[in-house]
């Protein structure tokens, strides 16, 4: 387990402490495994929607991986304040 996922765990609890409404369980189960793929160094906060952001800041270049509250996963590349790339994922389910 990384420090991003170990972090996503915690959040659930933080959530509720906060009165904050907290990604769904099924969200928080995709986000770790997004989580596994992410470039060391990335950070994760909530979209405020329910969706979770997976996002690394390195010399004008933004690596953005993007949990949406429907399950779909975006991966998002800018170079320069400029979009390079945007591509959905999909994560296989292990059921």
């Amino acid at each position: 387990m990384n420090h991003l996922q170990a972090r996503l765990l915690f959040w659930p609890v933080k959530f509720a402490q906060e009165e904050f409404d907290c990604p769904s369980e099924e969200i928080l189960a995709l986000a770790h495994k997004v989580a596994e793929i992410v470039p060391e160094g990335s950070t994760v906060v909530t979209d405020g929607d329910g969706g979770v952001v997976f996002e690394l800041l390195n010399s004008g270049t933004a690596w953005r991986y993007h949990v949406w509250d429907d399950g779909i996963v975006e991966f998002t590349l800018r170079k320069q304040g400029q979009t390079i790339g945007r591509v959905p994922m999909r994560f296989m389910s292990e059921d």
